[in-house]
């Protein structure tokens, strides 16, 4: 997949491999015009919603009833919602913030969260919900 510079290339190329593997996991690719690939064992979409939520289940055999049992996904939602002055790396961080999950015993529910900058090639990595220190990646676009 690194060969694919679009949403829609990742999806003709994972198209044609078998993903039965992938055991209910969902794999979500997004490309620097905004549009995303959704790769599940048998199903690959392609979108382009700007407000797009996801959380532990697999969207194409998920109904939007039903994703409301998810507590991050409807805060998700419901953040989205609200209007943005200013979407900066303060407010993402914030949107991570209101859709992860802590339990009680640490390293249970969201292990890491991260912010991609697709213009500028830099992914910011986030262990354990802790928003105030980051491992940075640099990607050659």
């Amino acid at each position: 997949m690194t060969s694919c510079s679009t949403a829609d290339e990742v999806a003709r190329l994972a198209g044609s491999y078998f993903r039965e593997g992938l055991f209910g996991g969902v794999f979500i690719f997004v490309d620097a015009g905004g549009r995303y690939a959704i790769m599940e064992p048998d199903t690959i979409w392609v979108g382009s919603d700007p407000h797009y939520v996801i959380a532990n289940f697999c969207p194409s055999t998920t109904a939007e009833e039903d994703r409301t049992a998810f507590a991050r996904y409807t805060k998700g939602k419901a953040f989205l919602k609200e209007p943005v002055v200013n979407p900066d790396a303060d407010y993402l961080r914030r949107a991570l913030d209101t859709m992860h999950v802590c339990r009680g015993k640490i390293g249970d529910g969201t292990l890491h969260s991260y912010i991609a900058d697709l213009t500028q090639g830099t992914i910011d990595l986030y262990f354990y919900h802790d928003y105030t220190r980051d491992l940075l990646f640099r990607v050659s676009l």
